[in-house]
């Protein structure tokens, strides 16, 4: 069970690229129509990176449990996401380890999944507050002893710490066994596919790859590059003298990864479309980028055009804020 989230309330391009990269269509291929300019034989800035895209982390345990408690409290909640590859296989392994402990143990255990049911499992992992920190805070701390001085929301911390015994004696080996042959599978694919996806984005957005690469967090994927994103739609944003409409660089991203890999395997189909990402209130975010980005993709007109023409399509829209997210089911 791998899960992949972020660690602020920003979703990025990091998430998406290397959630794309996992599904591609095989045996197609393609070229980019979006070119940088640039010298005649010069190689691309991906092409030649001395340093990885991503650096994998595998073996984080709270993180873990976390991720595990909040998609068994989306089933027990009946989402709409229950049905996702991520949460449909979670009761069965549940219900697997459950059968091997003492009473006592089942209930401390299904205590925890009611308490994340009623809390934690009730928001998006993604765009509600608190989670994003709280994920974030959970990969600091590792495989630490305990969450003291870890800067987790005692109420969570309490309901993880009464569960780490069980969750380690009856799941985490396993759970660490999937992660790392996901880590080894996933850097096997950004070594073949990674540097043309990362070329065309970050051509796309005109920014730059940080140079040490991303920290992944296996179940979880920590970044902060939508917050570039978002600085350059504000900058189109104040020359129209309007805010950035709600939505757009989360939207942005999921878009312009689905692109990338269908650029290079055209018979893929984006996560966003597959997993109705654009249900979730951002239909309207999808229908500017089809109009407006997906041109400029295409090598029609400039950047900064494009995102002067989604910010004006999408203006009468709730204006997207430094601390984004608080949707709801």
């Amino acid at each position: 069970m791998q899960i992949i989230f972020a660690n602020t309330k920003n979703i990025s391009c990091a998430l998406v690229l290397l959630v794309t990269l996992s599904e591609p269509a095989n045996g197609s291929t393609a070229s980019f129509k979006l070119d940088a300019p640039r010298a005649a034989g010069a190689q691309s800035p991906a092409a030649t990176r001395t340093t990885p895209i991503f650096i994998f982390h595998a073996d984080e345990f709270w993180l873990n449990l976390h991720h595990f408690l909040y998609v068994l409290g989306r089933s027990a909640n009946k989402t709409r996401d229950s049905s996702r590859e991520a949460v449909v296989h979670a009761p069965a392994d549940q219900d697997q380890g459950l059968a091997g402990l003492k009473p006592k143990e089942q209930q401390i255990w299904r205590e925890a999944v009611a308490a994340y049911a009623a809390g934690p499992s009730q928001k998006d992992l993604i765009f509600d507050d608190p989670l994003a920190e709280i994920t974030a805070a959970l990969a600091r701390a590792g495989d630490e002893k305990s969450l003291v001085n870890t800067g987790v929301d005692a109420r969570i911390a309490q309901v993880l710490t009464q569960a780490a015994p069980i969750y380690r004696k009856v799941w985490w080996t396993k759970h660490r066994a999937a992660n790392r042959a996901w880590k080894a599978a996933m850097q096997e694919l950004v070594k073949q596919h990674g540097p043309k996806v990362l070329d065309f984005i970050t051509n796309a957005y005109r920014l730059e790859w940080p140079v040490a690469g991303y920290d992944v967090h296996v179940s979880a994927c920590m970044h902060q590059w939508d917050t570039q994103v978002l600085q350059a739609l504000r900058e189109q944003a104040r020359k129209l003298n309007v805010p950035v409409p709600a939505n757009l660089s989360h939207g942005l991203i999921f878009f312009t990864a689905g692109e990338a890999v269908r650029h290079i395997f055209p018979d893929h189909v984006p996560y966003a479309y597959k997993f109705r990402v654009w249900e979730r209130g951002l239909s309207n975010v999808r229908e500017a980028l089809e109009q407006s980005w997906k041109p400029y993709l295409e090598g029609d007109g400039t950047r900064d055009e494009a995102f002067a023409e989604l910010i004006k399509r999408l203006g009468r829209a709730k204006p997207e804020s430094k601390n984004q997210g608080t949707r709801r089911e």
